[in-house]
């Protein structure tokens, strides 16, 4: 319950390393992995979706989202901050801008990863009562190149 989302984070980026999509699936938020396995889904019609079939379209939807995340070299945080001040009725968030080195030739890609707090119980649906009230857990993965997703070009840094 107490795992800062800083170590989420580090758990996250060392599974999707090693290319562990249950596990990289496992520190999605609920909605999140609702909506994961959802999309595995072949159909409207299907309901029991097999989890072998959630992990494959994990491993799709990052690859074709996030190319060069999955199976990664390296990865660093270049920044991570919380919202001290959550809007009322919103989850406390947590980002993280990470840059990854993967390929052959070592590209850089950078990622804004966002964490949220989940939410307690409310008496509402009982799925919600899971035992990881208040735990944090990631929100999306987004590419951060400036909106091309492409691989990062690495400049010497020229003094003023």
């Amino acid at each position: 319950r107490a795992t800062p989302p800083a170590d989420v984070l580090s758990a996250q980026l060392a599974a999707l390393r090693a290319g562990d999509m249950a596990a990289a699936f496992q520190l999605f938020s609920r909605a999140r992995r609702l909506a994961i396995r959802d999309g595995a889904r072949r159909d409207v019609r299907e309901f029991n979706v097999k989890q072998e079939d959630v992990y494959v379209a994990l491993a799709l939807m990052l690859t074709q989202s996030c190319p060069g995340l999955i199976g990664h070299n390296s990865h660093e945080v270049l920044a991570s901050v919380g919202d001290p001040s959550p809007t009322a009725g919103r989850l406390p968030q947590h980002r993280a801008r990470v840059r990854v080195r993967s390929g052959p030739n070592n590209a850089a890609r950078l990622f804004t990863i966002t964490l949220t707090r989940q939410s307690g119980f409310d008496g509402g649906d009982k799925r919600d009562q899971d035992g990881f009230e208040h735990c944090w857990f990631v929100w999306t993965i987004h590419p951060d190149d400036g909106g091309g997703g492409g691989a990062v070009i690495e400049r010497d840094q020229v003094p003023c």
